[in-house]
């Protein structure tokens, strides 16, 4: 009911049927159109067929000229040589019966197999005797025509003139052969120019589900401290270039900011992980759609958290499938592998999703094969790069294993990636909006539970690690602040430095203000926002 009351399916238009008829207006019905139509294709196909004919005659004729001149080539020269001028050559080439060789002979009367009169006649008499227009052919022929290879040539041309003017002629006497002509027309216009068909014909009835009448398209979805939610079309951001002052991306209170970004579709399933170790589902097209600088609406409407309780970690889910895992780590720094067929079966309520030590939360949550690779990043500019095998697959009410050992006291995990050959680099961005991105081949490859490497220079000027991110040079990234701006930045843009880099300036930031969350998103062939500061690493923040 809802395609017939929102679509096109079923469609009713009215249309004019008058038609001039032999010079008269006349309201036809679809079958005298049809037949008006197809009595013009008769008449079109017959006079094209008539003309077609004719003039393979015309030509048939001068070729047969041509080669009973070849066959008699000397006394045709001999009569062009004693010929006064052009005008006498041709006279005197009509008057002469030309004598045909058994050779010719044999091969003019394969040829002629139609009404003929010139090549009748020559074959009951024994000689030919030109026409006009055979003569006027022979004094225009060049002398290269005279060889070997000619003759076979214009035996080849007559064969094809002769079986052409057959089919024809077939065409003109018979009214079966002339509508095949013209159904085999319509076949062939048919398959140049017709358009497959768009929709299927099944047998099986299917019950509709509501994404089935909502487009797919790429979202931004905002979450701030305080667990307002929200999503907007990813094309309202358009890219910037690094070190921008960014566009705002939510209004919020004095004590609430942005806390998470990530970029989904609207056919997506999203796992809500909270600071209690629980997750819900969520689906994108759910998440309400609000304007750019909008709060958005409480999660406690979409979820049934309590009211105490504090969304963690998202985690994009594009469909539920066998050999899947739902990779988690938490601040504390512990990680844990649970097979996402273990969350395909939600509860209103909740599921458990993991057990935190208290005062622990969940950093990340990421969606892998069992074979990937595993990089942590900390606040204080610390990162460990393991095998995805080193860490065994749990049931949901487990806490996991140790991920990395922290060198500094205080030091949380911030992030987690799974890095790919489609995302082979390792953005980083800190808290004053400094960033960098690194091959992820600098990361050495250690054992779960170790100590970690440098992966970024942490300065008064950068700030903390923010969070990190895989990425390529052909996508684009977004950046949010703890005060809802955000920007959008080619990662090409963002130059490849080393773990012991402090990065350049992807978003100008105020005092007191911090980069909250980053997301990477598909490359977009938007123009640059005019807005941009200087492409410069050093420049100092700009002002509101």
């Amino acid at each position: 009911n809802q395609l017939f009351d929102a679509t096109a399916l079923e469609s009713s238009f009215g249309f004019n049927m008058v038609a001039i008829v032999r010079g008269q207006p006349k309201l036809l019905s679809l079958k005298e159109i049809l037949q008006h139509f197809i009595d013009h294709r008769r008449e079109v196909v017959s006079r094209r067929s008539r003309f077609d004919r004719d003039e393979a005659f015309k030509r048939f004729n001068v070729v047969f000229g041509l080669m009973a001149a070849i066959d008699s080539i000397d006394r045709v020269i001999e009569i062009i040589r004693k010929a006064k001028d052009t005008d006498a050559a041709k006279s005197d080439l009509m008057s002469e019966k030309l004598a045909m060789s058994p050779a010719f002979r044999a091969l003019a009367q394969k040829l002629i197999t139609f009404t003929y009169e010139t090549g009748q006649a020559a074959l009951g008499a024994g000689f030919v005797r030109l026409n006009e227009a055979q003569a006027v052919a022979i004094l225009e022929m060049r002398l290269s025509r005279l060889t070997g290879l000619e003759r076979d040539k214009l035996g080849g041309e007559g064969e094809e003139l002769r079986a052409l003017i057959e089919r024809l002629q077939a065409i003109l006497a018979s009214e079966k052969l002339l509508l095949d002509v013209i159904v085999q027309e319509l076949e062939g216009i048919k398959k140049d120019y017709a358009e497959a068909r768009r929709t299927e014909i099944q047998r099986e009835a299917r019950e509709m589900q509501v994404e089935d009448l909502i487009a797919e398209e790429e979202m931004v979805i905002t979450v701030s401290h305080l667990g307002y939610v929200k999503r907007n079309p990813v094309d309202l951001y358009r890219a910037q270039r690094r070190g921008g002052r960014g566009k705002t991306a939510a209004t919020t209170r004095d004590e609430d900011f942005v806390e998470q970004i990530f970029v989904a579709s609207t056919h997506s399933y999203v796992l809500v992980f909270t600071d209690r170790g629980k997750v819900y589902w969520l689906k994108v097209h759910e998440i309400p759609q609000a304007g750019r600088a909008t709060r958005g609406k409480p999660i406690v409407n979409l979820i049934r958290i309590a009211k105490d309780e504090k969304i963690a970690a998202l985690l994009v889910v594009p469909e539920f499938v066998e050999g899947r895992y739902v990779v988690m780590a938490t601040a504390r720094g512990y990680i844990k592998k649970t097979d996402l067929m273990a969350f395909a079966n939600p509860r209103p309520s909740g599921l458990i999703a993991t057990t935190l030590d208290e005062g622990d939360t969940i950093i990340g949550a990421q969606l892998t094969d069992g074979k990937r690779e595993i990089l942590l990043a900390t606040r204080q500019g610390l990162a460990i790069r393991f095998a995805e095998e080193d860490v065994r697959p749990m049931g949901r009410n487990a806490r996991g294993v140790h991920a990395i050992k922290f060198k500094k006291e205080g030091d949380v995990l911030v992030g987690m990636v799974v890095p790919s050959q489609e995302a082979p680099e390792i953005l980083t961005v800190c808290a004053k909006g400094y960033g960098k991105r690194t091959p992820v081949d600098e990361y050495r490859l250690q054992g779960r539970a170790g100590s970690g490497i440098i992966n970024v220079n942490v300065t008064d000027k950068t700030g903390e690690v923010a969070g990190i991110c895989a990425v390529s040079p052909d996508e684009q990234i977004m950046a949010v602040t703890d005060r809802g701006m955000m920007i959008r930045v080619r990662v090409r843009q963002i130059s490849e430095q080393s773990r012991y880099a402090q990065g350049v300036r992807i978003i100008s930031v105020e005092e007191g203000e911090s980069v909250a969350s980053l997301a990477r998103i598909a490359e977009r062939d938007d123009d640059d926002e005019g807005d941009a500061a200087p492409d410069a690493p050093d420049a100092p923040p700009e002002g509101r």
